[in-house]
């Protein structure tokens, strides 16, 4: 009896230690995975949105080039390019939309579209006053501001994005933290028992 007694205390022992270690284990690759897996999905999310963020103003500057055309006389080739470069700008927007995450990003994604028809309205005028002396004037005092104002929303939004990106970045350093301090709290306390288990039956052994 007193052989079976220890034999089941020591396998007991040994099996608490052991389960203990694999649940510390299992539990700490599931939650850095996690980790990683998150901060994979942000940083790619991010770099698409910075890279939308430059194509859009891109396009607004390429229809600027456009509207510039109509100065020189080339009215029909700037509605053309006009046309063009507007249905890319559309596209890489709704684009945007599914990336935006934070309140301040769907402010500025909504400043963007709302600069951006101002600017597009005062771009059609301008090509009503091709060839007109008041259409140089026009375009310095109205359609560029307009076309600066919407390029710094991107600039913003783009802002924003890196912005989030330190927070999400501090975010997943605490919980790192937490998890580490937790995994540390959980070893100690099976090494306690292993040892408070260990010392029962080397004083069972001795007696």
């Amino acid at each position: 009896m007193v052989i079976r007694r220890l034999q089941t205390r020591f396998l007991f022992a040994g099996c608490l230690l052991v389960m203990t270690t694999v649940a510390c284990g299992i539990w700490s690759a599931m939650m850095f995975a996690r980790l990683s897996a998150v901060g994979g999905k942000t940083l790619r999310e991010s770099q698409t949105l910075t890279e939308l963020t430059a194509f859009l103003a891109s396009a607004l500057e390429r229809e600027d080039d456009a509207l510039l055309l109509s100065l020189s006389g080339e009215v029909e080739r700037a509605r053309q390019e006009l046309g063009t470069h507007r249905q890319q700008f559309d596209r890489a927007y709704e684009r945007l939309g599914a990336l935006l995450r934070e309140p301040e990003e769907y402010a500025a994604a909504s400043a963007l579209a709302q600069h951006v028809e101002r600017y597009r309205a005062a771009g059609d005028a301008l090509l009503l006053l091709a060839g007109r002396s008041a259409a140089n004037t026009f375009y310095h005092e109205t359609v560029n501001p307009a076309l600066r104002q919407a390029v710094a929303d991107c600039a913003r939004i783009r802002e924003l994005n890196f912005r989030a990106m330190q927070l999400v970045g501090i975010r997943a350093r605490d919980e790192a933290k937490r998890a580490t301090v937790l995994v540390a709290g959980i070893s100690a306390g099976a090494l306690l028992i292993s040892t408070v288990v260990a010392v029962l039956l080397a004083r069972t052994v001795l007696k």
